[in-house]
C-alpha cells in the first residue's frame, strides 16, 4: 500500500472573534476563507496523516477537515490543549498548539511542554587560566509543546511527531529597542539558544521511540531552520563516519532520522517552504527512521516521492498571496510499504 504524510504550518488557525498574540482577530469573513483556503490544500496534497502547526483550537482544526472532500469530513482529529476550556480565557487564546489529521485511526495521543530530565544543557565554558567554567542555560520547556500519537497504518504502529521550534525572530526583552542593531543581535542569539535547546529537548524525546527498537517514526515538523542548520541536525541525529567499525555504525543507524526530500531525490529551486525577504528556504521537514531508509535491508517501506506546495509564496510584497494563505508550503512525502518486509511493534 502507499500512503502520504504532510506537515503543514497553517499560520494561524483561530475561531473568529477570539484574540490571540493580545491584539489581534479574526472576523468571521477572514475564519472562513482561511478555512476553505486549508481545505483546499488539503485536497490537493491528499495526505493520509498531516501535522498542522499554528492551531489554536481543535473544533476549527476539524471544521477544516470536514470541509476537504479529499477527507470527506471521514478523519480523526487530534489537537492536545486546544479546547476552548484549556487554550480560552475570556475573548484571549493562550497560546498556539499542534495537530494531527489521520485517516488512520489514532492509538494514543499526548502532549510535552517540560523538556525531559534527560536534558541537562549546562555549558562546561573555558574561561581564563584554562579553567572550565559550567554555565547554565536555563530553558526547560517547549514554546509550543509536542505532539506525539500513534497511529495504526494497517497493522502497523507509526509513532508519529508534530513539532514547531522556536522561530529566528528576534527575541527582545521588556524595554529594549527591537530596531536598534546591538538588541537585534542578542534577541537574534536567543532565539537561536532556544531553538536549539527545543531541538535537544524534541531529540531527547524521539529517541526514547528509536533506541534499540524497530519502531518505525515519522516527524512532522516547522523546525525553523534549514536541513543542514545546528538546530536540525541535531534533532536529525549525527550521521556514523567511515573510520567506526560495524556495530558503531549500527547504533547510529538505529537513532538517526533521514529527511524525505534528499531520500526521494528530489532537490530543486521549487522545494522550498518559506520566503523571507526574497530569500528561499526548507523550513517544514519530514524525517523518518530507518525503518523508511532504502539502504536499510530490513526497511519495513520505501520513500518514494517528496514534493511541496508552495506556489501560494511570494517573493515580491506587492505581489499579494492569495487569501487566508499560509507564509508556509506543505511538503509531502509518499511512502510505499513492502507487504514482505519484516515488522514488529517493539
Amino acid at each position: 500500500m502507499r500512503f502520504r504524510v504532510a506537515s503543514f504550518n497553517v499560520e494561524n488557525l483561530i475561531l473568529p472573534d477570539v484574540r490571540y498574540y493580545d491584539r489581534l482577530k479574526d472576523t468571521r469573513d477572514q475564519y472562513e476563507t482561511k478555512a476553505n483556503w486549508i481545505a483546499s490544500v488539503l485536497n490537493r496534497a491528499k495526505p493520509d496523516i498531516v501535522g498542522v502547526q499554528e492551531v489554536w483550537f481543535e473544533e476549527a482544526l476539524a471544521d477544516v477537515m470536514k470541509r476537504s472532500f479529499h477527507f470527506a469530513g471521514n478523519a480523526n482529529v487530534v489537537a492536545p490543549g486546544a479546547t476552548r476550556a484549556e487554550n480560552l480565557t475570556g475573548h484571549v487564546a493562550k497560546r498556539p498548539r499542534l495537530g494531527l489529521i489521520s485517516r488512520f485511526p489514532i492509538k494514543a495521543v499526548s502532549s510535552t511542554i517540560a523538556f525531559p530530565a534527560t536534558v541537562d544543557l549546562t555549558v562546561p565554558l573555558r574561561v581564563d587560566g584554562g579553567a572550565i567554567s559550567q554555565v547554565p542555560v536555563a530553558v526547560t520547556q517547549f514554546q509550543r509543546p509536542v505532539l506525539r500519537a500513534v497511529v495504526d497504518v494497517n497493522g502497523v504502529d507509526l509513532t508519529v511527531y508534530v513539532a514547531h521550534l522556536k522561530s529566528k525572530g528576534p527575541l527582545i526583552r521588556e524595554g529594549e529597542d527591537g530596531d536598534d542593531p546591538f538588541a537585534a543581535s542578542l534577541g537574534q542569539a536567543r532565539a537561536t539558544i532556544v531553538r536549539a535547546a527545543e531541538a535537544a529537548a524534541l531529540r531527547h524525546l524521539i529517541l526514547a521511540d528509536l533506541k534499540e527498537t524497530k519502531k518505525p517514526v515519522v516527524v512532522l515538523g516547522d523546525l525553523n531552520d534549514t536541513p543542514d542548520a545546528a538546530s536540525t541536525q541535531t534533532v536529525r541525529g549525527p550521521t556514523p563516519h567511515k573510520d567506526m567499525d560495524g556495530d558503531e555504525k549500527k547504533a547510529l543507524w538505529d537513532v538517526i532520522l533521514y529527511s524525505t526530500f534528499r531520500i526521494a531525490l528530489e532537490r530543486s529551486a521549487q522545494i522550498h517552504t518559506h520566503i523571507h525577504d526574497g530569500e528561499r528556504d526548507i523550513l517544514d521537514h519530514i524525517l523518518v527512521s530507518e525503518e523508511f531508509y532504502g539502504r536499510n535491508r530490513e526497511r519495513i517501506a520505501d520513500v518514494l516521492r517528496h514534493e511541496v506546495i508552495n506556489d501560494h509564496l511570494r517573493d515580491d510584497r506587492d505581489d499579494q498571496s492569495p487569501p487566508g494563505a499560509s507564509d508556509h508550503g506543505i511538503p509531502i512525502a509518499e511512502i510505499g510499504t513492502i507487504p514482505t518486509a519484516p515488522y514488529t511493534n517493539r
